[in-house]
């Protein structure tokens, strides 16, 4: 009887994560929905976007959701909307500011957005969302603005950046630079789940969070030995001319750059005070 209460239980947690995307959009314009829901797996997401599904599955996605609307009097207007769980909301993050942040022009719909050719894009919590324009002829920007703007509230979550964006020193951060990278930051496979900002002072500041201490410090001799970086008499600092790695507790927090060394401990030690107050 237990086994059964625990099935249930998983069954339900299952279903409050996945999506039924609605069946009515309803903004300045009603929106319908054309097509019955499809919904794609990490298995099965090279079959929605061939060629082009390791983004989002390397960031993070577990599912994609997909449905097209159109007003009921306008049967030339196509709206598809992609809607992408991701395990946590700064993965959602992160695949948007990997894609758009720095060549685009950052809106709020949702918590961030950008409008492009003929599409919208934009995330919220844990929603990654791209909006695409199929119709003929092409819709009114203002049209696919609006009916993004009425989707974004169909979806349940804060609009709020995460947390861990809080890490990183706001003086000197170069504004819209903060990224999270889910896998292999700066090309190492060793340097996961970090988040980073770029500096006033030519160098980037990073963050990794680590299981443990000894984890932690596991990923520091990797750094030592893939940068040629030696230990300093400071204490838990390794240095290179490109790289500084400060450790605190299962934290390791990175200066990358041309900056100087007291630059990079400067850097360093502000971010180390920040997760010292950090309280989640």
């Amino acid at each position: 009887m237990k086994q059964a209460i625990i099935g249930l239980c998983l069954i339900f947690a299952v279903k409050a994560i996945a999506l039924d995307l609605p069946d009515t959009v309803s903004g300045e314009k009603d929106f319908c929905a054309l097509f019955a829901q499809e919904d794609f797996t990490p298995g099965t997401l090279f079959d929605y976007i061939n060629g082009g599904a390791g983004v989002y599955l390397d960031a993070g996605a577990q599912e994609c959701h997909v449905r097209s609307y159109g007003p009921a009097k306008d049967t030339n207007l196509e709206l598809e909307v992609a809607c992408y769980r991701m395990s946590t909301p700064i993965q959602a993050f992160g695949l948007f500011r990997d894609l758009y942040a720095g060549l685009e022009t950052i809106g709020t719909i949702g918590t961030e957005s950008v409008q492009r050719e003929r599409q919208v894009v934009f995330w919220k919590d844990r929603w990654y969302v791209e909006i695409a324009d199929k119709s003929s002829p092409p819709a009114d920007d203002s049209t696919v603005l609006d009916f993004a703007r009425a989707f974004s509230n169909t979806l349940r979550g804060t609009t709020t950046l995460p947390p861990r964006i809080s890490w990183l020193p706001k003086k000197n951060l170069k504004s819209g630079s903060e990224r999270y990278t889910e896998q292999n930051f700066l090309a190492r496979s060793f340097l996961n789940g970090v988040v980073s900002g770029e500096y006033q002072s030519a160098c980037t500041l990073f963050v990794m969070k680590t299981s443990d201490k000894p984890a932690a410090r596991n990923v520091i001799e990797k750094i030592k030995n893939t940068f040629s970086a030696y230990e300093d008499t400071t204490g838990n600092t390794e240095i290179s001319e490109r790289i500084m790695v400060l450790l605190h507790g299962s934290a390791i927090i990175g200066v990358v750059g041309t900056c100087k060394k007291e630059r990079k401990f400067e850097f360093a030690e502000t971010c180390r005070d920040r997760l010292i107050n950090y309280k989640q």
